[in-house]
């Protein structure tokens, strides 16, 4: 069993904790992942969940961390997992469980590999926005 814990120095805890594992994405290139275990969450002020994310030559490609679904107070044992597609460019896959804010965040038996196809993708692929060719507004007129 894995336990990540964090006490609050204060009232209120504002910081993060995280473990993680990162390996190559060589292997599972062009196929969809799951990484999963089951968890539960003590006392959690903030929030807690699994994370996973995919990375390529430019940075993050895919990321999901559970906050859409996240675990907060306290919570029994049960099933979580994520799920992910490795593009052809992927070089790098990062996974681990978080905890933000005070508490604990418990996880026994992970699981990491392929899924199906048909299992659906827990979040949609990392998108910043476009960057103009050219500067825009030098006189920075309209900003606060």
């Amino acid at each position: 069993m894995v336990q990540l814990r964090l006490r609050p120095a204060r009232r209120e805890t504002d910081g993060f904790g995280a473990l993680m594992q990162s390996i190559s994405a060589t292997r599972y290139l062009g196929r969809r992942i799951r990484f999963g275990a089951i968890v539960r969450a003590q006392e959690v002020t903030g929030w807690a969940g699994l994370w996973l994310r995919v990375d390529g030559p430019q940075g993050m490609i895919a990321i999901d961390n559970m906050h859409d679904r996240a675990l907060s107070q306290t919570t029994d044992w049960a099933p979580a997992s994520i799920v992910l597609d490795v593009p052809d460019i992927a070089t790098e896959l990062h996974f681990g469980v978080l905890l933000s804010g005070a508490g604990a965040v418990d996880l026994t038996r992970p699981w990491f590999g392929e899924a199906d196809q048909d299992v659906p993708v827990t979040a949609a692929p990392f998108r910043s926005a476009p960057l103009p060719d050219q500067p825009q507004g030098l006189d920075f007129a309209g900003a606060p």
